[in-house]
Parts: C-alpha cells; structure tokens; sequence
C-alpha cells in the first residue's frame, strides 16, 4: 500500500499515529489508545499492539483510528498550535492538500461548487484496473 505522494504505508505510519494520539492525549482519540502498553514493528505490515487491560473494544478501536503518514504527522510537534487551515488551505479558503491511501486523490476543491477527484493509480485494492 502506499500514501498518495507515493511513499509506503507501513506498520510505522500506524505505530506513529497510535503514539501521537496517546502521547498528546487528543481529546477525540484519547480514549481508543490510552489503555496501549506497548506497540512492535516486526517490519513493514506487521504492527503489534499489547494493551494494559483486556477487552472486545480494543480491536474495535485501534482498527477504528485514522492513520497519519508519519513523515507528515513527524512535522505537527504540538497538535494545539497545529493549524492544517493554514497548512493545508490558501489565502482565499480553497483547501489545497489532502494525504491518503485511498481510491481517489483530491486535485480541486470549490466550495458550494464541486470537488475534483481523480482515479489513485497506486490504489492498492484496484490492480490498476
């Protein structure tokens, strides 16, 4: 699997999300990764998480969680002064960027018009097709 920037997803991306969220305790996340003891990278797609007590909803939350490229979240050191508006949006609100691994890249966005999307030819799921 890889981002759309053409970078692998790997078990590191989602090892340093979980991390981030517990480490900066993000009031919406905060409750699905604060009981995580230890978290193992074996390689690449493999990611090991022990948790400190046991329950059902552990799988339900950890797969629950968005997952962050590291090399970007590596950038937001303190998520309370982060602010993706101006990351992310130009001078005149037009959102500019979005990071993924999913079917479709965002190209264009005008509000109460539309949203451009184009196929993402490293989709992992589509094989190219």
């Amino acid at each position: 699997m890889l981002w759309q920037d053409g970078r692998p997803l790997t078990s590191s991306d989602a090892a340093y999300t979980i991390e981030y969220l517990k480490n900066h305790q993000l009031p919406r996340y905060y409750d699905s990764v604060r009981d995580v003891e230890n978290i193992e990278t074996p390689d690449a797609q493999t990611l090991i998480v022990t948790m400190n007590s046991t329950s059902y909803w552990h799988l339900h939350n950890i797969g629950g969680l968005p997952l962050f490229p590291r090399h970007v979240l590596e950038q937001v050191k303190d998520w309370r002064s982060w602010k993706p508006s101006q990351t992310w949006l130009d001078k005149e609100k037009k959102l500019t960027q979005l990071m993924g691994s999913g079917p479709f890249i965002f190209r264009e966005y005008r509000p109460g018009e539309y949203v451009h999307l184009t196929k993402n030819p490293l989709f992992w799921l589509l094989n190219n097709r």
